[in-house]
């Protein structure tokens, strides 16, 4: 685990946004009650999976307005869309993840895939900032062979309307970046992920 400039650090070295502006989301959303604080320096809290879930998001918007922990926790309640005709819960998913996280909503998924005891699965989020959507890609090899498994997260009230085109996404979350998270919350900062000294 680590604290919140470490991630910031992280992330904009993952990522390639400037770490200035992280720092801003990351102030912006901790003054906004999603990241706890104590104090600062060698007393300041540690970030749980729940607090790097919030940045993960935060950072995908990156909006730096008022309203930005408001778009988080949406975000975050976004559901799956059983009613669109989604087969999530029948879908195939990595050992060691568990469906009930990645079917509830976006931020139960972002829990599970920051937690969960998987090696070797390529995590990828995308956000849709205009119309409120969100997709998780797991891929992952099992008896040689690549598997995959995307799942799709929409506003409850439009989940039975909705449909998926390509449309203009604000910014993805790559596999790079989600290994660097999972090492920082499990501790592994001697570790090199990607060329990236953690």
């Amino acid at each position: 685990m680590a604290t919140l400039p470490k991630y910031v650090n992280i992330l904009s070295q993952s990522t390639g946004v400037s770490e200035a502006t992280l720092a801003h989301v990351g102030r912006v959303i901790r003054e906004g009650g999603l990241i706890e604080t104590t104090q600062r320096g060698r007393g300041a809290k540690h970030l749980d999976a729940n607090n790097v879930s919030a940045l993960l998001i935060a950072s995908a918007l990156l909006n730096n307005d008022k309203d930005l922990c408001e778009k988080v926790r949406r975000y975050w309640g976004l559901k799956t869309d059983h009613e669109a005709g989604n087969t999530q819960h029948h879908i195939e998913i990595p050992d060691g993840l568990k469906i009930d996280y990645m079917v509830e909503s976006l931020g139960t998924a972002l829990l599970g895939v920051l937690t969960a005891p998987m090696t070797a699965v390529e995590i990828t989020m995308r956000l849709d900032a205009p119309y409120e959507h969100a997709r998780l890609g797991l891929q992952w090899n099992h008896d040689r062979k690549i598997k995959r498994a995307t799942f799709a997260y929409v506003l409850p009230f439009i989940a039975a309307a909705s449909s998926y085109g390509d449309r203009d996404v604000e910014v993805e979350i790559g596999a790079r970046t989600f290994r660097c998270m999972r090492a920082l919350l499990a501790g592994q900062e001697g570790t090199m992920i990607q060329g990236i000294k953690l």
